[in-house]
């Protein structure tokens, strides 16, 4: 699996711009990263997991369909 500063690293290097890869696991840090985010992308792997971690009462979940809402990517 690609590590997070890795998948940073590629995203700048193809014209992303303020790319963020939150390594925290506490959602309100995740929500603050989501507010303003134009896109979002989510690596391979057990998406269960993600959801175990970030489940609706998070507002995790709710925080990425805004996203694409207003316009983002979401992948």
């Amino acid at each position: 699996s690609q590590s997070a500063a890795a998948l940073k690293e590629f995203f700048l290097k193809n014209g992303a711009r303020n790319v963020e890869a939150p390594t925290s696991e506490k959602a309100e840090d995740i929500l603050v990263v989501l507010k303003d985010a134009k896109g979002v992308f989510m690596s391979g792997g057990d998406q269960n997991r993600f959801m175990g971690r970030f489940p609706e009462s998070s507002k995790v979940p709710e925080a990425i369909r805004a996203v694409y809402r207003r316009g983002g990517v979401v992948s």
